[in-house]
């Protein structure tokens, strides 16, 4: 049935999602814990005396006059907008009530697994945001057959070992600990689970929008791993919600929009991702996996050489069955990111390389480099191996801290919850206690890029201490590991900027505010070019966040929403005369002059520096409560349809790059 026009009701969804008819009690009252210090996960305490649990109330309503509503909104990255109302849900029982509450009194529905949207698409102004955080429970490993999935799986020659059911609200860095921890995974039986570089990152945006990881050339991406999606959907028929599960084989037109058309369509309970086992060793009896980084000299006739050998071992110029061939002996087997910057003010310096993971030894690794020439034109002490192990859950909890330490990130995984007054300079930012850790063996002073602040950090990644205690945190979805944000630093620094009596603080902490706000990220993925335009690319300046080759290459356009198969790399941009300078490159050199080719990938979206946001939310209250929706919550047949259309039409390949202010 097509969609009815609902005039919003304000007071109708408070009623609703506040009072139970069949009791005098109200539906749902008091607080939630988001982040808990006291309990880092199997009885591993925080040493931190500073830190203090992060709660906010269960339901809070943007005409609240309290500080729980301004709690609740906070998001991992992105905008801090206005929704109408914020509901934790932590059933599959709630979330219907709260949908249903929604479309009754006709208001949309915005879901929030983690809220890692860079437009801040999970607090849209108006909206009810349904937080699904809390529901990351009863996780469970099934091992065997999976139903409709390829045997040999993507590269032909896998062997795949049974699905994981996730709940919504698990993070990368729960997945990876459940992975390392379950015996029938981890070691030597290789067991993979596609994650991103982030812990704090939510599985459902992931596993919807496209979902790109160091492993994604070995197993594909998040939506490929896919095999069902438990999802909350309206039945107009019916005037109520229903859970259903979309499979290759069940709610097919469903199956294939969530695969790559993103996760608005439906409030998606749980997922079930495909675990693949890592390739058979080749140079050794057990399986090894490695974390590495390669730097280049940066002489222009290296730097081109690196560069046309680089694309031809990720993406090599060849037939399909050559092409499938080559990447599954070769370039399958590395994920990872690269830095090609020959700027003379780069920031941290000119730079030409890459880095990630191999699913492989260090002895496999060279023989592949080898055969493509990778080996040549390294510069002195520029081949790093972090570490060498035979488990894929360490390998990976040892990159987290790698990838953290290495580039400053720590202050944008990990939000500290200190009261207001303990984030005035110096702040003390204390990894190592917050994971339970306290001796200088383990740990060592750094400073952060965010001013003011000092931390306390691993002083190796590999340390057997730090990787425990790291594993037992991420395993618990309350636990600071899988809690961080920017907008509520981004408030302190403000406040700071407003009360201190210190000029140069002040000024210090509103740069700081504003540098938070500001440098959301856009992105391009890149198709295979001309090696002239790659080094082109070099003197600008890029970063490929993401490296998408491999196996997502092998799947063909039309079989899921996501068409970006032909677009193997990521580039990330915080800069907006870097993106235009880059845009127009691709334009001018790749795409003929056609602008409406650049391509952009899900959460990467908007334009870079663009941060929409409403500073005074009471100024939209009046239009909240009075303003006419012609849409709907989520309704079958309009999502089906839209599916539909997506398969059909060609112009189902995501192109759009504007800011979505």
């Amino acid at each position: 049935a097509p969609p009815s026009l609902n005039i919003r009701n304000f007071a109708g969804l408070k009623d609703c999602l506040r009072n139970d008819p069949t009791s005098d009690e109200p539906r749902w009252d008091g607080n939630v814990t988001l982040a808990d210090y006291t309990d880092n996960g199997e009885g591993v305490e925080s040493l931190n005396p500073s830190r203090q649990n992060l709660v906010a109330p269960k339901l809070s309503f943007i005409d609240d006059q309290q500080p729980g509503y301004t709690t609740a909104k906070y998001s991992s990255w992105g905008s801090a907008r206005n929704p109408a109302s914020i509901f934790f849900a932590e059933s599959e029982e709630e979330v219907m009530i709260a949908v249903t509450c929604a479309r009754r009194s006709g208001y949309q529905v915005a879901p929030r697994g983690r809220g890692h949207s860079y437009q801040g698409l999970s607090n849209m102004d108006g909206y009810l945001t349904l937080d699904l955080s809390l529901m990351c429970r009863n996780n469970e490993f099934i091992p065997g057959d999976v139903p409709g999935v390829p045997e040999g799986w993507l590269l032909g020659d896998q062997r795949v070992l049974g699905r994981f059911k996730v709940g919504a609200g698990c993070t990368n860095a729960v997945v990876l600990a459940e992975t390392a921890t379950d015996d029938r995974l981890k070691n030597n039986n290789g067991g993979v689970y596609m994650i991103g570089s982030c812990p704090s990152v939510g599985i459902i945006g992931y596993a919807t929008g496209g979902g790109q990881g160091d492993t994604s050339p070995y197993v594909g991406l998040g939506i490929d791993d896919v095999s069902a999606y438990n999802i909350v959907i309206w039945n107009e028929t019916l005037g109520e919600p229903i859970e259903v599960t979309a499979t290759s084989d069940n709610y097919k037109d469903l199956f294939f929009f969530l695969k790559g058309g993103g996760s608005g369509v439906g409030v998606v309970t749980s997922v079930e991702n495909v675990i693949v086992q890592s390739p058979e060793p080749t140079l050794q009896e057990e399986r090894k996996f490695l974390s590495f980084s390669i730097s280049y000299e940066l002489d222009e006739d290296n730097v081109r050489k690196f560069l046309k050998n680089f694309q031809d071992f990720l993406v090599p110029d060849l037939p399909f069955d050559k092409y499938k061939e080559a990447i599954r002996n070769g370039s399958s087997r590395y994920g990872g990111q690269a830095r090609f910057d020959l700027r003379e003010d780069a920031p941290g310096g000119r730079s030409v390389n890459f880095n990630g993971i191999h699913l492989g030894s260090e002895a496999e690794l060279n023989v592949t480099l080898k055969e493509y020439g990778l080996l040549d034109g390294i510069r002195e002490g520029g081949f790093v191996v972090n570490a060498e192990e035979d488990d894929y859950g360490r390998i990976m909890a040892i990159n987290a801290c790698v990838i953290a330490t290495g580039t400053n990130q720590w202050d944008l995984w990990f939000r500290p919850t200190y009261y207001l007054e303990n984030f005035f300079s110096p702040l003390a930012f204390d990894i190592c206690k917050d994971l339970g850790i306290n001796d200088e063996e383990t740990c060592t002073p750094r400073n952060l890029t965010t001013p003011g602040i000092q931390a306390n950090l691993p002083r190796d990644c590999a340390d057997d201490k730090y990787i425990d205690h790291f594993v037992k945190a991420a395993k618990k979805p309350q636990s600071f590991v899988n809690r961080p944000g920017l907008e509520l630093l981004a408030e302190v620094y403000e406040f700071i900027a407003e009360t201190s009596a210190n000029p140069d603080e002040r000024a210090a902490a509103a740069s700081a505010a504003e540098d938070v706000r500001s440098t959301q990220v856009g992105g391009i993925v890149v198709p295979r070019v001309d090696p002239d335009v790659l080094y082109e690319l070099a003197e600008i300046g890029v970063v490929a966040n993401h490296l998408a080759h491999g196996a997502p290459t092998l799947v063909k356009p039309d079989e899921t929403g996501y068409a970006n198969r032909a677009e193997y790399m990521l580039l990330e941009f915080s800069d907006q005369n870097v993106y235009d300078r880059v845009a127009d490159l691709l334009v001018r050199k790749v795409y003929n002059g056609d602008r409406t080719k650049l391509r952009g990938f899900y959460n990467y979206m908007n334009a870079p520096g663009k941060f929409c946001r409403v500073n005074n939310a009471q100024q939209r209250v009046p239009s909240l409560l009075t303003e006419t929706n012609a849409g709907q919550a989520i309704q079958t047949g309009r999502n089906i349809t839209l599916a539909r259309m997506l398969k059909n039409s060609r112009r189902s390949r995501r192109n759009t790059i504007l800011p979505t202010c």
